[in-house]
């Protein structure tokens, strides 16, 4: 099956693309450097746990087992859709605009109209992938229903602001495409 057609490897990709893009703003605004490249380090990270997932999801040995991650992946994988849509916004806002000014209204609009910033959305994210994958192992972790609970409600939040017209067009909710046949 062709990379592209995988929904986490696209996802990845658009991860490392956003983490790409944020370098230009690391080495221009300079006071946010290090949050930034803070940023850029747990988008690969998100990046590095989604390709993880995306190979197991094609190994057969897998499959049988998806099923105790599959809404859990669908969950995650709409929220993290929606931050990096903010993240690409901000690069198309930029153009014409200071990117002080675009950077501060994207970390704004994270954590203020989203309540959960840019940084530990990220570090909430990379932290359930990882977990989400122990489960796929077979290894249950705790962390994990807290983390769930976070992330349906920041989820929550960033529908309510899609809805509202505070971020430009995003894709209504939807279930991750499954990559395999059973």
């Amino acid at each position: 099956m062709a990379e592209n057609s995988r929904p986490l490897i696209r996802l990845a990709t658009n991860a490392e693309d956003a983490a790409s893009g944020l370098l230009v703003y690391r080495d221009s605004l300079l006071s946010y450097a290090t949050r930034i490249t803070a940023i850029i380090t747990e988008l690969y990270a998100v990046s590095a746990v989604l390709r993880e997932l995306d190979n197991a999801q094609i190994d057969p040995g897998h499959r049988p087992g998806w099923y105790r991650i599959e809404n859990d992946v669908d969950l995650i994988v709409l929220s993290i859709q929606y931050t990096l849509e903010d993240v690409f916004n901000m690069f198309r806002r930029a153009r014409g605009r200071s990117q002080k000014t675009v950077w501060d209204d994207l970390e704004h609009r994270m954590s203020q109209d989203e309540t959960v910033d840019f940084l530990e959305r990220l570090q909430w994210y990379s932290a359930f992938l990882e977990d989400t994958f122990a489960v796929l192992e077979g290894h249950a972790n705790g962390r994990l229903e807290l983390l769930r609970r976070r992330i349906d409600v920041l989820l929550d939040t960033q529908e309510i602001s899609h809805k509202s017209g505070l971020r430009e067009s995003i894709p209504e909710r939807c279930k991750m495409t499954r990559v395999f046949d059973d």
